[in-house]
């Protein structure tokens, strides 16, 4: 299946999404920046390490989002950069309800404190 996201003058998206149905796994070619999968093994005991892992990757998508945020002067850009970051972090301390662990704001704030 291809999906046509956007036309303007110099500016097309086109992607391919394939799904294995063997693996059950789906594949998206053609989008405009490098992504990075992480596959989690869904054993019970390794739940909450997996969890600080997948928030480990959260908030250092955000830095780098904060820091694309910071450096452009395209305020649409800027803009939008620091929503993703923004939503990113507060993930990070969401109960989502979906089974992913998530970091205490309280324990973090107290940490604050106590490292000023």
């Amino acid at each position: 299946m291809e999906i046509l996201l956007g036309e303007a003058s110099n500016f097309e998206i086109s992607l391919s999404i394939y799904f294995d149905e063997e693996t059950g796994k789906i594949s998206i070619t053609g989008l405009p920046i490098k992504t990075k999968f992480v596959e989690v093994p869904r054993e019970k005991r390794f739940e909450r390490l997996y969890s600080y892992g997948l928030i480990k990757i959260d908030l250092l998508i955000a830095i780098k989002y904060l820091g694309i945020s910071l450096q452009t002067i395209d305020m649409a850009i800027k803009e939008g950069m620091f929503r993703i970051a923004l939503v990113l972090y507060i993930k990070c301390f969401n109960n989502s309800g979906g089974g992913r662990s998530q970091l205490s704001l309280k324990k973090y704030i107290k940490m604050f404190q106590e490292s000023r």
